[in-house]
């Protein structure tokens, strides 16, 4: 029965993990075509003239157009705001010309690491959230004139398509950033927490450049300990805790609180994907099949049994019917004796008569 139990609980997590790894590839498909394809737009935005006249002459005619051009190209791309900076990190132009957020015309951003990266000639694009509170990600490409970097184009991709998908996961899941932060969660209260301790080095940095806001990034409340393939990018973790601390938050009962962690690491950003599937279904199975391959055993032992006990009775009346032909033959073999011996006893009866007959006679 345990046999059976573990090849079954083995066989059954190994279908769960194959599915839920091809849920994650599909998750990371949806996060190319709706985040990644449109990391390469700062890169063209340099080539528009209207941005391009901005930053040689700034002004009111020259922002005005540029604003233009920014505005359609963010409608068409369906992004949160397509803006550029100049070499001081301030917005000089803007799909956004109202909402308060990095992306607003005259907004200071040069704290940003979209910033800092872009004027030192580097792409970069990383998660944080805005000055106004709302999140994305965010996309950024110097601008250059000639070999000298004049200002900044950025991107902000919303995430809230994303946020639509966690059905298709199918479990509890969560995408963390290169700090390890959760920045996107099927649960809520794991938004905006930390897989792991972050070095009071690190947060410092954070808040300075303001990734997070104001936020404090408390601890995840489980302990996960995650080993990754670097050839397939495939994530593994292990549960670490207290069972009824594992279930409460993963909104479980406690006799189920029993998940298998995968991940995978997205393909050109420094973002993990993992999902909490749950093993209850699978051990479930694993347990009836152990129960019924335990009474299948239990079935046959007792046929075994069963079997052993009728040869043994056969044997046993075998037994009793060779001592009882025995007896029989040993019986017929006495009684043939005694009747040999009356019957030699009568003859030697009847001679002794017949001499003594025959001894009369002659006296007479």
């Amino acid at each position: 029965g345990f046999w059976v139990y573990e090849r079954s609980f083995a066989q059954g997590a190994s279908s769960l993990k194959a599915a839920s790894n091809g849920r994650l590839d599909l998750f990371a498909s949806v996060v190319e075509a709706r985040v990644r394809r449109l990391e390469p737009v700062p890169a063209t935005i340099q080539l528009n003239p209207a941005v391009v006249r901005l930053l040689q002459a700034p002004g009111a005619a020259h922002a005005l157009a540029a604003n233009d051009y920014l505005s359609r190209l963010n409608a068409h791309l369906g992004s949160l705001a397509v803006f550029v900076l100049d070499v001081r990190g301030v917005v000089l132009a803007s799909s956004n010309t109202a909402l308060r957020d990095d992306s607003l015309r005259g907004e200071d951003v040069s704290y940003r690491p979209y910033y800092l990266e872009a004027l030192a000639g580097r792409s970069t694009r990383h998660f944080a959230i805005g000055s106004g509170g709302h999140a994305g990600y965010f996309a950024s490409h110097p601008i250059y004139d000639g070999p000298r970097v004049v200002g900044v184009a950025v991107i902000k991709i919303g995430l809230d398509a994303l946020e639509q998908t966690w059905p298709m996961l199918g479990a509890p899941a969560l995408v963390a950033d290169a700090n390890q932060v959760v920045i996107l969660s099927s649960q809520p209260q794991w938004r905006y927490t930390s897989l792991a301790p972050l070095p009071t080095e690190r947060r410092v940095d954070l808040q300075l450049a303001q990734t997070y806001g104001a936020l404090r990034l408390p601890l995840f409340p489980l302990s996960v300990e995650l080993s990754v393939n670097e050839d397939s990018q495939e994530v593994q973790g292990l549960l670490r805790g207290d069972e009824a601390k594992v279930s409460a938050a993963l909104g479980q009962a406690r006799s189920r609180a029993d998940f298998m962690v995968l991940g995978r690491s997205l393909d050109g950003m420094d973002w993990r994907v993992l999902i909490f599937t749950s093993l209850a279904a699978v051990r479930h199975q694993a347990l009836l099949d152990g129960i019924g391959g335990a009474v299948s055993v239990a079935f046959l032992l007792l046929l075994a049994l069963y079997w052993a006990q009728r040869q043994r009775i056969e044997r046993q009346k075998l037994g009793a019917k060779l001592q009882l032909e025995q007896a029989n033959a040993e019986l017929e073999q006495e009684v043939g004796r005694r009747t040999q011996e009356l019957t030699d006893a009568n003859t030697l009866l009847r001679k002794e008569v017949a001499e003594r007959e025959q001894t009369e006679k002659t006296l007479r």
